[in-house]
């Protein structure tokens, strides 16, 4: 542990641990994962066809989004108050994010299926061109034969 003093007064204890930036690492990783997972399924339909069904795309964008954003939300809370554990006189911002009255974590538990489905609507527009697309060469195919 290294203490850090301002003013000759202990402003902060600073860990020396170097695990201790892991929870800021959890939460880029659970935030880089919520957004590859809309094009990652929808490439497998693509790549799949019909093997995989729509609900299960649905499902599985709406579920795994559910699961990355409640992920990142928790360790984004942990690093939050990583920032302020061990300092003298935090700042109100500081306090204010690391408190946890609960309404963040609420709304992200019920709701985080909807942040994924709403940000994979762009996604199924970019699948709906390129299927459109496969059509098209498909039917020139065929009649140039």
């Amino acid at each position: 542990m290294l203490r850090v003093v301002l003013g000759g007064r202990w402003a902060a204890q600073v860990s020396t641990n170097p695990l201790d930036g892991m929870n800021q690492v959890l939460a880029y990783l659970g935030l880089a994962l919520f957004a590859v997972l809309p094009p990652a399924v929808l490439v497998a339909r693509y790549r799949l066809g019909g093997a995989l069904p729509w609900l299960a795309v649905l499902v599985g964008i709406a579920g795994g989004g559910w699961f990355f954003v409640n992920f990142a939300n928790y360790f984004y809370g942990q690093v939050a108050c990583e920032a302020v554990r061990g300092v003298l006189n935090p700042t109100e911002e500081a306090l204010a994010r690391c408190t946890n009255d609960g309404a963040r974590n609420v709304f992200t538990f019920l709701l985080g299926w909807l942040y994924a489905l709403i940000y994979s609507v762009p996604f199924f527009v970019l699948f709906g061109l390129a299927a459109w697309a496969r059509r098209q060469r498909s039917k020139r195919a065929r009649h140039a034969v």
